[in-house]
């Protein structure tokens, strides 16, 4: 939990990190949340949720955790050959995380998987226009070769 400090709350004496502790009350995680409202079908309401998380400022040192979570757990279901529930963890991260090269080169490669090439062409291409000299970058440049090869 993150404490927005300022010099005039100090010299009010108040103390922002032990107002978060004391009023703090424990909530079910936000990649449970996330999980059962995928698993339901209920996309909306996890973009949703997710969003205002990450608008929270109180929340502002997890948000790369989150993003890997989400990742995560959607590869975690590629893996298991659920295609479907997998691509939408994956455009929930494009969605909460539009920066994050990784999330658009997840992204394309669940399309990939799912045999939508054109649209794995699309996220792969904006996965390199966000990174072009990061690691995403050559891996969405490899499999954009493969894909346009089969083509």
């Amino acid at each position: 939990l993150a404490a927005e400090m300022s010099f005039e709350n100090y010299k009010a004496g108040y103390d922002s990190a032990i107002n978060i502790i004391l009023n703090y009350k424990e909530e079910k995680r936000i990649d449970e949340k996330i999980k059962n409202l995928i698993t339901a079908g209920n996309m909306a309401e996890a973009i949703s949720i997710t969003k205002k998380y990450l608008e929270n400022p109180v929340h502002r040192y997890c948000k790369n955790e989150l993003e890997e979570k989400i990742n995560d757990m959607a590869y975690s279901l590629l893996m298991r050959d659920k295609l479907n529930e997998a691509s939408r963890f994956f455009y929930l991260n494009v969605q909460c995380f539009p920066n994050s090269a990784n999330a658009f080169d997840s992204y394309a490669e669940s399309l990939n998987y799912m045999g939508k090439k054109e649209e794995a062409i699309k996220y792969y291409e904006i996965a390199i226009s966000k990174d072009p000299k990061g690691p995403n970058s050559k891996n969405s440049m490899e499999k954009l070769a493969m894909i346009k090869g089969k083509q």
